[in-house]
């Protein structure tokens, strides 16, 4: 741009100007040169000086600094005291800590078992924020649970589920009592199913193009595992996109027959929890099925040795 504006001449610019611009198309601005005689100025106010202080203290705080206060201590959790356990019907593990700061409560159902147990899962548990039910669409459940003031999320890795719940304590029963509902009558929208199947393809296709998946992920399992390892333990494309609404919703409804444990932390008194699990919380009559097997995945010593030279290098 330098090169071409240096080869316009002084010529050229005025011929623009007379064949561009006429006594109705521009505007002349003049750029005065010497001091301005109409600048109005203002008188500069006087400022009084402000005295500090520096080395005077008040009464508070020669107090402060007089006390003497004993380093910080470590305190350490004793698990057997500070973490209480009990059952529910159904033998199912209650953990217990009371809450004594706010009303506010965390119920959590911890299952041990993930993507290495079910290919499908990771599917169904992403899909659980979006449900809804027979007689709630996922707007109404969503609203309801505001309405409470709580709100839920889900977790799933290789080998655990994590499914939450937390909210005002008040609103304990009816708030346990709706979550419940979206495990014994999930509906899945077909649609929504889709859109769900076309992000995790969408993210797998961004994974390809991530450093650090790539190396962190993928090669530390192939190092670890070989060619079958967790991080390719997945539904495939086109087992994805044959998934059906009623296939993630059966998996959905079944997910509470499964053994688990229950973790709770709030202002409850645990035996209030207890019994109010024991009404909302559904358990087969038959009892809780153990968890499906894990894939089983070979180590591989020597490429690992191999993959973390190669890292260090």
């Amino acid at each position: 741009m330098v090169e071409r504006l240096s080869k316009i001449t002084k010529q050229e610019v005025i011929d623009f100007a007379k064949a561009t611009y006429n006594e109705n198309n521009y505007v002349v601005v003049y750029k005065r040169i010497g001091e301005d005689k109409n600048i109005q100025k203002v008188e500069k106010p006087q400022i009084t000086p402000v005295e500090v202080n520096r080395d005077d203290q008040s009464p508070f705080v020669k107090n402060i600094l007089a006390n003497k206060t004993a380093d910080i201590q470590p305190k350490f959790i004793d698990y057997e005291k500070d973490v209480m356990k009990t059952t529910m019907n159904g033998n199912i593990p209650v953990l217990y800590s009371q809450n004594t700061e706010n009303q506010l409560f965390d119920l959590y159902y911890a299952f041990d078992m993930g993507t290495n147990n079910d290919k499908t899962l990771p599917i169904a548990i992403d899909y659980i924020s979006y449900l809804g039910t027979s007689k709630m669409s996922p707007a109404e459940v969503q609203q309801e649970f505001y309405k409470l003031g709580c709100s839920f999320n889900v977790f799933n890795s290789e080998n655990q589920i994590w499914v939450s719940l937390t909210g005002l304590n008040e609103n304990f029963e009816k708030a346990t009592r709706l979550f419940e509902s979206l495990f014994a009558d999930p509906k899945v929208e077909d649609a929504t199913l889709k859109n769900l199947v076309s992000d995790i393809l969408k993210k797998r296709s961004d994974a390809k193009q991530s450093k650090g998946t790539i190396l962190q992920k993928m090669m530390v399992n192939y190092a670890k595992f070989g060619s079958s390892n967790p991080a390719t333990h997945l539904l495939s494309e086109e087992e994805l996109n044959k998934l059906q609404p009623a296939q993630i919703a059966e998996l959905i409804k079944s997910l509470m027959t499964y053994q688990h444990k229950i973790l709770y932390y709030g202002p409850k008194l645990i035996g209030d929890v207890k019994e109010a699990l024991n009404t909302t919380h559904a358990v087969p009559a038959a009892g809780l099925k153990p968890v499906p097997a894990e894939a089983n995945f070979h180590w591989r010593k020597h490429l690992i040795i191999q993959c973390m030279w190669l890292i260090m290098i």
